[in-house]
């Protein structure tokens, strides 16, 4: 009797020391402690267009020695469900403890159509009473969704310094073909036609000029330079593009054209102004703007490098800030200009980008906020036709470098507005707008200058700025080839 409980005691004392445990003898691990797996714990949905639901992926979640239900929370933005076909919502779901001692149960998860472009990530938890969270990482990539069309979108490719002294007969820009829309009718100027012409209201791949640019600009928009590649955030560009340059100022060698009607020079050094005209057509006679809004964009990559103002001796014309403009080819000759981008001095060393309709004579409607010469911005404008009288919008955004040009028109401010006020009543009202000119106005006003590059028209804000300029209807990077003549001393030789 005594050796047992001796025995007995001795083991009693035993376990109490284990029991209790020290530095030497750690305590032995609870094998019950609850325990949540989850697999995977990274879904991502990849890459969605905008209103795209993802599809259902399952994680499927084990569990062991649990002492309570597991709680899954659904991450913002995603949905969950406990069945694979049925019963999604963002609340949060309950896994019975019954069912995972039972065995695995699958989590479904999406991400459902969303507007919220980017990347678009959450995490959800899944907690049990006395186990470990476990988190799954949630993600998928919403991209851009473009609607509308992309017209027209044109860069200028880069070429070396053998191409600087060299005016290409039919490189686009400085095309010898000359539409025969009133617009550009060059016997109207009373310079004839030259040999080749486009018909009527046929939608070019190539600009065309009603008076040539003069040799300064030809010679400045083929050569190289550090800023040759104008970039915006957000807006669209090509690698190694260059600009086309317009300057005004008094060249000795200021272009003369060949008249290849008389095969005489016609024209001759121009001071300052040179009336140039280039253009080109986007659409057929009567396009009015998108079918559901009536709007038309058009979006440029400008660098004002020199401001317009007025010529000595003569008088301070409206227009000397031309730019770029919105035009139609069926309501009469060259000076139809319907909507203009100017670029007029704040008085400050700075100046205000503006509006104007047609020609002089017109008010400008100018920013209130000023901008700084030789910086590169993005000017965007806007026409929407209304039904009625005179009652037409042209609006005008601008963003600088380092902006991020807005994806949605409504996340947009206009810096000038044209509308049914503009003149006292006059508004605007544009038969039909078809045409995008760069314009250089007239000798009598000291022209700005400036480089253009990247040109784009579309239907809608999106497929304007953030298309890929390869799927324009009529797009083409300006090219040059090898037919030239020389503007060397002026002397128009072939």
């Amino acid at each position: 009797m005594k050796k047992t409980y001796l025995f007995i005691s001795m083991m009693a004392t035993l376990m109490f020391v284990i029991s209790c445990g020290d530095d030497d003898n750690p305590t032995a691990p609870n094998l019950d402690t609850p325990e949540i797996s989850a697999n995977p714990t990274t879904v991502d949905f990849g890459n969605l267009d905008i209103n795209e639901e993802s599809t259902v992926s399952a994680i499927v979640v084990t569990a062991d020695f649990l002492e309570a239900d597991v709680s899954v929370s659904v991450p913002a933005g995603f949905k969950a469900s406990l069945s694979e076909s049925s019963d999604f919502g963002t609340s949060a779901l309950t896994i019975a403890q019954a069912d995972l001692e039972a065995g695995n149960v699958s989590v479904y998860v999406k991400l459902p159509a969303t507007d919220a472009e980017g990347s678009v990530t959450g995490t959800m938890t899944l907690s049990s009473a006395g186990a470990d969270d476990v988190e799954v990482s949630l993600s998928a990539n919403v991209g851009l969704e473009i609607t509308g069309q992309l017209f027209m979108s044109d860069f200028l490719e880069q070429f070396g310094a053998e191409w600087t002294t060299t005016l290409p007969l039919d490189s686009g820009i400085l095309n010898w073909q000359l539409n025969t829309d009133t617009v550009v009718n060059q016997a109207n100027a009373g310079g004839g036609y030259p040999e080749n012409t486009i018909p009527n209201n046929e939608v070019m791949s190539t600009w065309y000029t009603q008076v040539p640019l003069n040799g300064a600009s030809i010679r400045g928009s083929q050569s190289i330079s550090d800023n040759s590649s104008l970039t915006v955030a957000g807006y669209p560009s090509v690698a190694g593009a260059r600009n086309i340059v317009v300057i005004s100022d008094d060249e000795s060698e200021n272009f003369k054209f060949v008249n290849k009607n008389t095969g005489a020079c016609a024209g001759g050094p121009r001071e300052g102004g040179n009336n140039t005209s280039v253009g080109r057509r986007f659409a057929l006679d009567g396009y009015r703007g998108n079918s559901e809004t009536g709007e038309l964009f058009m979006s440029t990559l400008v660098n004002i490098t020199q401001l317009g103002g007025q010529r000595e001796g003569k008088p301070d014309d409206f227009g000397s800030g031309d730019i770029i403009a919105l035009a139609n080819a069926t309501s009469g000759p060259s000076n139809n200009n319907t909507v203009k981008v100017l670029a007029l001095t704040d008085g400050a060393g700075g100046f205000n980008f503006g509006l104007l309709k047609e020609n002089e004579g017109n008010p400008s409607i100018v920013s209130e906020g000023s901008y700084s010469l030789n910086t590169t911005y993005v000017v965007v404008l806007r026409h929407q036709f209304v039904d009625g009288d005179a009652n037409d919008i042209s609006k005008l955004y601008v963003f600088a470098d380092g902006d991020e040009i807005p994806l949605n028109l409504d996340d947009a401010t206009e810096v000038a507005t044209i509308d049914a006020s503009y003149n006292e009543g006059a508004g605007i009202d544009p038969l039909d707008l078809n045409i995008v000119y760069v314009r250089e106005r007239n000798q009598s006003v000291i022209a700005p200058e400036f480089e253009l590059t990247g040109v784009r028209v579309g239907d809608t804000w999106r497929a304007t700025l953030f298309a890929d300029h390869t799927s324009a209807l009529n797009s083409n990077d300006w090219t040059i080839n090898n037919r030239v003549i020389t503007n060397e001393e002026s002397d128009c030789q072939r």
